[in-house]
């Protein structure tokens, strides 16, 4: 079993004002533990294939963000479907009984790139005309 720590960073600073979340292996989102302050905390089983990290902000003015990473094994837990809003994960200790932090840094603003593409793309082209 491993430990894996959850921070979040707001304005560059750590922060506890926020829920996180974890699903192992594509199942249901469980409540990282709060007991202590910072950071919240979840157990990692050995034969964990990949987690689903969510943060969600109490602030309504924050986003929330979400990232999936692969856990080949101790003690790597690798980014594979992540936006930048996550840290690289960092871990440190010995055979058994590894410590992972993942950082989440959350943010006023959302890049709604995509979204914007989207519906532009939706839209019908302007008819031209021509005198």
């Amino acid at each position: 079993m491993h430990t894996l720590w959850l921070a979040t960073i707001i304005d560059g600073a750590a922060t506890e004002p926020c829920d996180h979340a974890v699903a192992v292996d594509g199942g249901a989102f469980r409540p990282a533990s709060t007991a202590t302050p910072v950071p919240a905390e979840f157990q990692v089983d050995d034969g964990t294939s990949f987690l689903d990290i969510r943060a969600t902000p109490h602030a309504p003015a924050l986003w929330p963000v979400q990232g999936q990473f692969t856990f080949p094994g101790s003690p790597d837990l690798v980014s594979i479907d992540a936006p930048d809003s996550f840290g690289p994960p960092r871990s440190s200790g010995s055979p058994g009984a590894f410590l992972i932090v993942v950082d989440s840094y959350l943010s006023r603003l959302r890049d709604a790139s995509a979204a914007c593409l989207a519906s532009l793309a939706a839209s019908s082209p302007p008819s031209s005309t021509t005198p």
